[in-house]
């Protein structure tokens, strides 16, 4: 005669907070699996004397719909491509699409972009600066005075 679990545990007030625990266990389990594979998309938190060479690279950000990118050099040029009402269209205050590039400089926490040349827009500002809210390796958060916080991803090839 066969005899299930259940059947085993199911008079036994011992057993069932066996199968309780059991339960829960399997529950916390799932939790930080999740958790784990959301910490290893975003990678390893960055500090801030590593901000300079971890910026390195191509990062894509979307506000609004709209997706941009921008590119930091290790000699401290940077290109960027635009939309209307991305993070930093708005930042530079253009409002219109297209790309520009110019330098760009840590102090701190905080970076900031000079432009020196644009391609299919008129920049209204030729200089901002926004604070680096969190880094983690592949996962910029930016804050801009009047704009409000953006996220950017690296563009892992």
């Amino acid at each position: 005669m066969a005899v299930t679990n259940r059947t085993l545990y199911s008079g036994c007030l011992l057993g069932r907070l066996h199968l309780r625990k059991a339960r829960l266990l399997r529950v916390v389990l799932l939790v930080l699996t999740v958790g784990l594979v959301a910490c290893e998309q975003e990678g390893a938190v960055v500090l801030e004397p590593q901000y300079a060479t971890e910026l390195l690279g191509s990062w894509e950000g979307t506000v609004e719909g709209q997706v941009e990118t921008i590119r930091f050099d290790a000699d401290g040029g940077f290109t960027a491509r635009t939309d209307q009402t991305g993070f930093i269209n708005t930042t530079l205050g253009q409002g219109v699409a297209g790309s520009i590039d110019g330098r760009w400089e840590l102090d701190g926490s905080v970076i900031k972009l000079v432009i020196e040349g644009a391609e299919n827009v008129q920049p209204l500002n030729l200089a901002t600066a926004s604070n680096i809210v969190s880094f983690h390796q592949n996962k910029l958060v930016m804050n801009s005075a009047g704009v409000g916080n953006a996220i950017f991803l690296r563009v892992l090839k």
